[in-house]
């Protein structure tokens, strides 16, 4: 299935499995927030900072570290996307960005694709059921340097201009949000693109009138074929053009080429089939000149047995008719 994105004003962007890998968060961040989890826990049990992420959670899991401990553990093996659990998450992957444990690995296409959509005027936000907070940690610490030192990052935050999570808007899976979405951005839903690895999250965003496009990326479910011909696939966002400027230079590309001769020719009426015959053409000059001096020839009219005779003058009518009055 192939459709045009190039009017797209505003695009909506995944982030896990759309623009870095799934292994990044469940081989990564997820031991990271679980090796990190009970010592950051009973050290902050009782501080201030940490009072609002602990009772979010369910009465009996603020009854003590350990309860708050496994059901943190549980959530994390099953992938519950939860909201205070995604809050929690982002709080102790902060640590782990800031000290350069690491930093957020993007596909290589990513980053040329969101300055050039941004230079072309299309808007970027961001999706995640992570929470907004962990969205933006991610993007404030990009590798960008394919290095083994994490701390060489780049802070792309400056190229979204919202942020969307559970709690902002809602479920990824239900296409409320995507109204509401649509609603805050204060642009039409057929002038949305929404990237995702997610067939469900497409459909949701498919049905509130988002234009959509399956991301297929290494590390990602395997795709069925009969949703392959449901959605448009991108594998890579090299080549992918929007934006209004990009619609018309489409219009334009697709275009006739007229080139300055012809534009000259057309304006001088040159074209056979853009003026009326010349009779005279291929005529003597000289006789040509001879015959307008001697002015139109007179029409003739026919007898009743067909032949000519000379047409009645204006007088001789005049006098038929009176002679027929009388």
């Amino acid at each position: 299935m192939s459709q045009d994105f190039s009017n797209t004003r505003h695009a909506v962007l995944d982030i896990e499995g759309t623009l870095c890998p799934i292994s990044f968060v469940k081989e990564t961040l997820f031991p990271y927030a679980i090796k990190a989890l009970p010592g950051v826990v009973r050290s902050k049990w009782d501080s201030p900072d940490f009072e609002k992420y602990k009772s979010a959670f369910p009465k009996e899991c603020q009854e003590t570290p350990e309860n708050f401990i496994e059901h943190v553990k549980d959530l994390t093996e099953r992938n519950v996307k939860i909201a205070y659990f995604k809050d929690l998450q982002g709080y102790l992957w902060e640590d782990g960005y800031k000290s350069g444990a690491y930093s957020a690995p993007f596909f290589e296409d990513v980053v040329p694709a969101l300055e050039r959509w941004k230079q072309d005027g299309v808007g970027i936000s961001i999706y995640s059921s992570g929470s907004v907070f962990a969205q933006k940690l991610l993007f404030g610490h990009v590798n960008v340097n394919k290095t083994e030192d994490s701390r060489a990052t780049l802070d792309l935050q400056p190229l979204v201009s919202e942020w969307f999570d559970t709690v902002n808007v809602g479920l990824k899976l239900e296409s409320t949000s995507y109204d509401k979405i649509s609603g805050l951005l204060e642009v039409p839903p057929t002038q949305i693109l929404f990237l995702s690895d997610n067939i469900t999250e497409l459909e949701a965003a498919k049905k509130a009138g988002f234009k959509v496009a399956l991301v297929v990326r290494p590390g990602n479910d395997e795709v069925p074929d009969d949703k392959k011909r449901e959605f448009q696939i991108l594998k890579s966002f090299d080549g992918v053009a929007l934006g209004q400027g990009n619609a018309q230079k489409k219009q334009e590309k697709q275009a006739p080429d007229v080139n300055e001769e012809t534009m000259t020719e057309q304006a001088n009426g040159r074209f056979s089939h853009n003026r009326p015959a010349d009779k005279n053409e291929g005529k003597d000059p000289e006789a040509v000149e001879a015959e307008a001096e001697r002015g139109p020839a007179k029409k003739k009219q026919k007898t009743g047995k067909g032949k000519a005779m000379p047409e009645k003058s204006q007088s001789q009518r005049r006098s038929h008719r009176l002679q027929q009055s009388n």
